[in-house]
């Protein structure tokens, strides 16, 4: 079997901890801290204008058009009792054709209304009494609007209880010099910041008169006109409005900007979000200072929620895999590499590799699609790359009591204990589906039993179920259920028809194998990330101190 993991991943990987002391359970800290980043939201603040342009550079930054309009919940609902208005209408409605066509258009309008606003496109919320809105292309990240100064909140990331990730201000060539305090202050703290270029002047944020005597205030105003003239004339002078302090980006290309960048800020922004709750986790409760706390406000806003915290604690305290932010950084870096392994496994002629078509959408006889016979076909594990799911390879794996290859010296040998089911394990996958046609076998249990010894998940189908009546084939599923209950398995039992795909439980299998599988990615990342770091780095060290 090829590498889980691409070579440069792994060696980056590698150097990150290669000084690393031994962890103890580092399989467990992995899984309970990548469920975690599976939740984690990446806060994006836009700020700097009125509340009319902030909604535009909201827009912009989800790479939005105009013509694209913001709901908002209470709308969002009132589209979905439209709706369903509508469908019950069209139910109604059938003895009139021509009232049933207008009435199925009108449906199909709602539809695809709410299929933009259901997925959670471009509906406005409102949390904590700001404006909120999930970005519709990069899941788990949240944009906010604060309307305002920049200044009276940027200076103190929590302030209000509030925290964000990343700031996007807009301002102007001329006023961008007044936020070059911000500029440094969260270069400081490595936190990123971008300046957009608003369309007009008018739609910045302007300084308000204050104080006691307005003459004052005037005379403020107007010695910052005068600032601004001389900051005109300079830059008209030196010609490096393009090369200020910070880079302007433009209104209409910073969702393409952020599009880029905002997947590797989740992973930096989570891998600093872990640094800083280890460090306030290792302080006694009552020691802690609140006013500093980035567990609270990250829990008020939603962030991460209470049981996510109680669940990492233990792993944390310890800081075996937060000490250093790169060795977080390499493995969320190489999760996006490794490649899960689906093994289909079953006895020979059990359809096993024509379950491998369907699930491939081929037939047999198709290009790239699993040879199949009469006799024995697949003497050979092989991969194929799974369609719909990326860095999945599905196993069509060599069949349970195959014949092909016996020798009458194996056959004088006699049985060996478990070496067909053992043999039939090979290459070892994360997961398998184990098939068995028309009904539960022997073998099959046992095969379930290795596998679960083995801490792997595995799925079973009886296949072949188009040769049984629908009444049989309930009836095969219950007493298979109830035979596997009593022996321990809690495991559900499809029946599937690989010649049928259509038909029976096959569409509810694969919608159940496709929502499981950043799952199993996951917990099988992480087994495997423990044991080779044990065997490539800690293994290694203490062979080294025997020899010396």
């Amino acid at each position: 079997m090829e590498r889980k993991l691409s070579e440069d991943h792994m060696k980056l990987m590698l150097a990150a901890w290669k000084m690393a002391p031994r962890v103890t359970r580092l399989d467990d800290q992995l899984l309970a801290v990548l469920e975690l980043y599976e939740r984690f939201q990446l806060d994006v603040v836009v700020t700097g204008g009125i509340p009319e342009a902030n909604t535009r550079l909201a827009r912009a930054v989800c790479g939005l058009s105009d013509e694209d309009h913001f709901l908002t919940v209470e709308e969002e609902e009132e589209e979905d009792d439209d709706e369903e208005a509508e469908e019950d209408e069209s139910d109604e409605t059938e003895e009139e054709q021509e009232q049933g066509d207008m009435s199925e258009a009108g449906t199909e309008r709602g539809e695809t209304a709410g299929h933009r606003h259901k997925n959670g496109r471009i509906v406005w919320r409102t949390e904590h009494g700001l404006p909120v809105v999930s970005h519709p292309d990069i899941p788990n990240v949240r944009i906010w609007v604060l309307n305002g100064q920049p200044a009276s909140y940027t200076n103190s990331p929590n302030h209000t209880g509030f925290v964000y990730d990343l700031l996007v201000v807009l301002t102007s060539e001329l006023h961008q010099e007044d936020h070059m305090g911000l500029v440094m202050a969260l270069r400081e703290k490595d936190q990123p910041l971008y300046l957009v270029r608003a369309d007009r002047e008018m739609d910045l944020v302007k300084e308000e008169l204050k104080g006691p005597c307005k003459t004052c205030a005037w005379e403020r105003m107007r010695d910052r006109n005068l600032e601004i003239q001389r900051r005109r004339r300079e830059r008209q002078m030196t010609q490096d409005s393009q090369d200020g302090p910070h880079k302007l980006e433009e209104m209409k290309d910073i969702g393409g900007v952020l599009l880029s960048v905002l997947p590797e800020m989740r992973k930096k922004a989570f891998c600093q979000f872990m640094v800083d709750v280890s460090q306030e986790l290792k302080v006694p409760k009552l020691l802690r200072n609140n006013t500093k706390s980035t567990i609270l406000p990250a829990v008020d806003i939603g962030k991460v929620t209470k049981e996510d915290i109680e669940h990492v604690s233990d792993f944390l305290q310890a800081k075996d895999l937060v000490n250093h932010p790169s060795r977080l950084l390499s493995i969320l870096n190489a999760m996006e590499t490794f490649r899960l392994d689906v093994g289909v496994l079953g006895p020979t002629g059990g359809g096993s590799s024509s379950f491998v078509n369907a699930l491939l959408g081929l037939k047999g006889g198709d290009k790239g699609a699993a040879p199949t016979g009469v006799t024995e076909t697949t003497l050979e594990p092989v991969a194929y790359q799974y369609p719909q799911l990326p860095n999945v390879a599905l196993w069509d794996l060599s069949g349970i009591g195959r014949i092909g290859g016996l020798s009458s010296a194996a056959l004088a040998a006699g049985p060996v204990e478990d070496g067909p089911l053992a043999s039939a394990l090979h290459p070892t996958c994360d997961v398998y589906i184990l098939l068995s046609p028309l009904r539960l076998s022997m073998d099959c249990v046992r095969l379930l039993h290795h596998i679960s010894v083995t801490g792997k998940q595995c799925y079973l189908v009886l296949s072949k179920a188009d040769q049984l009546d629908e009444e049989s084939v309930g009836e095969v599923k219950r007493w298979s259920e109830e035979v596997l209950s009593q022996l321990g398995y809690q495991q559900t039992v499809y029946a599937v028809s690989a010649l049928q795909p259509e038909g029976m439980d096959f569409s509810k299998f694969t919608e159940t194998l496709h929502l499981s599988i950043s799952c199993h990615k996951r917990r099988a990342f992480a087994q495997h990330t423990a044991k080779m770091l044990e065997q490539e780095i800690w293994d290694k060290r203490t062979e080294l101190c025997k020899t010396m």
